[in-house]
Formats: structure tokens, sequence, C-alpha cells
């Protein structure tokens, strides 16, 4: 039997893994079920589609870093500094925008939106479908 600390390590890492798996089954579903989120995302911020991916998944509860990497849908053994950079480009085309500061780093988490933030790009994916539809 394992000790504690052994098992407590492998449970982390399996839930760490569990939740990206879950992070791409939603992308996956997202993308069968027509989701225009992300290419909303794209057109109003001038995201590229793997930058709209993370976006997109900052915008739920408690995005995870794994969850974040799994967003990318990448095979890289870097997916940590990958996130970084993308996290990075994405801060800058939303500071375009006015959306300064707009992501923030959660210590030991990964990344989080700003409550500012989440309700400017909450209102502008409410708010485009209503008016290309009044087109």
């Amino acid at each position: 039997m394992p000790d504690p600390a052994t098992a407590l390590a492998w449970q982390a890492q399996r839930i760490e893994a569990l939740e990206a798996e879950v992070a791409y089954l939603r992308d996956q579903l997202a993308e069968a079920t027509g989701d225009a989120s992300q290419s909303i995302l794209m057109s109003e911020y001038g995201l590229t589609h793997q930058e709209a991916r993370v976006l997109a998944r900052l915008m739920q509860p408690a995005p995870t870093l794994a969850a974040l990497a799994a967003a990318m849908r990448t095979e890289s053994t870097l997916p940590e500094k990958l996130v970084q950079v993308l996290i990075c480009r994405i801060r800058a085309k939303l500071a375009r925008v006015g959306l300064v500061h707009a992501i923030e780093t959660a210590v030991g988490l990964g990344y989080r939106l700003t409550p500012h933030a989440r309700r400017a790009l909450a209102a502008a994916l409410d708010e485009t479908p209503a008016q290309e539809m009044s087109r």
C-alpha cells in the first residue's frame, strides 16, 4: 500500500488529467454543436483559433493550467510555456480594445479573467448574435 503522500500526489495528477480530458471533450462538443463564441471572439478581438479557445476556457469557472493547455490541443512537451505565450498575446489584443489588465495570474493555479473583463466579454458574446440577427 503506498504512503498517503504518494497516493495524494497520484490523485492530484489524475484529477488534473481528468480536468484536461473534460476540457477537451467540452471543446469537441462545442464544435459539434456549432458554438459560435470562439468565432465571435476571433472576429471581435482579432484572436487566432488557439487564442480564442484559451480565452473561451478562461471565461469558464476556475480554469486550471491543465485545462488551458488542453484548450490549445497541442502535443508539446512545454504546454505551460505555450499557455504563457498565448496569455501574453491575448492580454495585448484585449488591451488594444480597452480591456487592460483583463487577465490576472492566479499564483499556483494559472490565470483568470478579472470580473470587469468577464462581464465585458460576456456582454460582447451576448450582443453579437442579436446584432447579426437584426441585420
